[in-house]
């Protein structure tokens, strides 16, 4: 049974069952439906607020006066001390961009199938109806940062379809010089200081030094078919192929940079990555996503079971599976499964991987889907050495770094014997700090119900340290 493969005999329903795609910056929920196809879409620095101070008078002694408190026994008051006197407040949140829906004439679906191939990152499917036989196969290119899906059939049949985009963040839709255009804006704030966790609701605000980042999703369609460009979405007719880029670009220049002010041009950049991939071709895009992709994930190889076992419903094996079964494929199945997630969340110039890796289809997302760094984000990053792909610690290792540079030299040193607490402050400026309880806050403090481990305290830095 083939242990590279992710394959399902219906389209996904809800978001979970969605299959992903990234390229490290731009994520993709691909369900793959048959008369209505959405597509979640993200970028790694969609986040809600802006640079700002979040230093809180009084913190460092809170902090020494725990320690002396966990010294002399005295846990619960530790703990009210640090909640009351050291936290901040919650962190910014990691928004999601919204969705892509094509819609098609309604369809008899037979033979339906899909499948993500983790041996080169493609995501395929396919089916049979009374007017054509419909594949598709998508990827998100690293080389080119551009979703690129193709819907093509067999024997020239033809099909007909509406492509639209949808935004939940303050944002304009419009058609415009053959592309379908999202121009739109992160909230200021996600109401950090709320009681209500998380995101009770979300800010923006009009001064130009409180915006948020913003940005520009846009799509280009190329296609044998008849293009009728709409106010709100593209429509095509009578084709037998069309190729479908995406792409999406920030105005985030850095974690201390005003995105208005200070923000990178993302407009011009974002139609130019749509140009040059239409001018190189589905073919050419293909090949080079390939080649990029299998770099990493040819490194390493797991193998534990040779019996070649007909190919079955992914989520068939999962219910029937038990430990004396021989699905010792689905072993090694997990096994690729999550280095393709690190190596499609991670990579050289992207933000490190959040709590939800780069995929997230609300503006309310669980935690905020930030860093929370006292287990998640470094089991992200766990792979890493063991599959040999060093190269996709950069971005929290640069996450480090930046979070600990505006920081003055007797405070760095303070901060380092606090676990790099300070990180989740400084995460984007003033993004995803994180206000959790004070025995979740890899202190090491040794707090009675056994939640908080000294060993959380390294961490991150054993990682670094040993990259």
């Amino acid at each position: 049974m083939n242990s590279n493969l992710l394959y399902y005999k219906e389209p996904a329903q809800y978001w979970m069952d969605a299959l992903p795609l990234g390229n490290g910056m731009l994520g993709a929920m691909c369900y793959s439906g048959t008369s209505v196809d959405r597509i979640v879409l993200n970028h790694d620095t969609l986040w809600t607020g802006y640079p700002r101070s979040i230093e809180k008078p009084g913190a460092f002694d809170a902090y020494k006066r725990a320690q002396d408190l966990v010294r002399e026994g005295k846990y619960k008051e530790a703990q009210d001390d640090l909640e009351e006197n050291f936290l901040c407040c919650w962190s910014q949140a990691y928004m999601t961009f919204g969705e892509l829906e094509l819609r098609f004439s309604e369809f008899d679906v037979s033979n339906y199938e899909r499948q993500l191939d983790l041996s080169n990152a493609v995501l395929t499917s396919k089916f049979n109806s009374a007017e054509a036989s419909i594949n598709k196969k998508a990827f998100v290119s690293n080389p080119h940062n551009v979703l690129v899906y193709r819907i093509e059939t067999e024997n020239k049949a033809k099909f007909s379809f509406d492509a639209a985009l949808s935004c939940p963040l303050r944002s304009e839709i419009r058609t415009e010089d053959g592309l379908l255009i999202v121009d739109g804006e992160c909230p200021g704030d996600s109401d950090r200081n709320s009681k209500v966790y998380p995101c009770n609701s979300l800010v923006y605000y009009e001064p130009l030094e409180e915006r948020g980042i913003a940005f520009r999703g846009a799509l280009k369609i190329d296609t044998d078919g008849m293009i009728e460009y709409c106010d709100s979405y593209i429509s095509v007719q009578n084709a037998t192929y069309a190729t479908l880029y995406f792409a999406i670009h920030t105005s985030y220049n850095g974690f201390d940079k005003l995105p208005v002010l200070e923000g990178k041009e993302y407009k011009c950049a974002c139609v130019k990555t749509l140009l040059e991939a239409s001018d190189l071709g589905f073919e050419a895009l293909l090949k080079e996503h390939t080649a990029d992709y299998r770099s990493f994930y040819d490194r390493v190889s797991l193998q534990l079971d040779n019996d070649a076992l007909p190919l079955e419903d992914t989520d068939k094996r999962l219910e029937a599976f038990r430990p004396e079964s021989n699905d010792m494929a689905l072993y090694e199945l997990l096994f690729n499964f999550g280095r393709y997630l690190l190596i499609s969340s991670s990579r050289a110039g992207s933000q490190a991987t959040n709590l939800q890796g780069i995929w997230n289809n609300s503006t309310k997302p669980a935690w905020n889907s930030n860093y929370t760094i006292n287990i998640n984000t470094e089991m992200n990053y766990w792979p890493i050495l063991m599959c040999n792909m060093p190269e996709l610690m950069k971005p929290m290792i640069e996450l480090v770094e930046r979070s600990l540079s505006p920081v003055k030299r007797p405070l760095r040193r303070f901060i380092m014997r606090m676990a790099l607490w300070h990180i989740i402050m400084r995460t984007f400026g003033d993004f995803p700090h994180l206000r959790e309880a004070a025995q979740a806050g890899a202190f090491g403090l040794a707090v009675p119900d056994g939640f908080a481990d000294p060993f959380m305290s390294f961490l991150l830095t054993h990682r670094i340290w040993t990259t």
